[in-house]
């Protein structure tokens, strides 16, 4: 994964907010977040998404996370050099 420049994304957000790398823990509360409004042919796992990263690693992603007062979970937004965005169970 590509490291982040979050200090200069978090001087750019309203006040409480900050950017930070996305980390391991981060995927339990996005997930159960997605979870609860998709229908279930469409429910996720954190540790299938872990073992689908582990067998297609992709060095170019950059995977930032958003945290303040009235975002929980956290939002998370991940980018590829090489293709379009992810869908890393962003809420907004």
């Amino acid at each position: 994964m590509i490291a982040a420049d979050t200090d200069r994304l978090t001087a750019r957000l309203p006040d409480g907010y900050r950017a930070r790398p996305f980390e391991d823990h981060d995927r339990e509360p996005l997930v159960e977040e997605h979870n609860a409004d998709a229908h279930p042919m469409e429910y996720q796992d954190a540790e299938e998404w872990r073992i689908w990263e582990r067998m297609a690693p992709d060095d170019t992603e950059i995977r930032i996370v958003i945290d303040g007062p009235n975002v929980r979970p956290p939002s998370c937004e991940t980018l590829y050099l090489n293709g379009p965005a992810n869908h890393c169970l962003t809420r907004s």
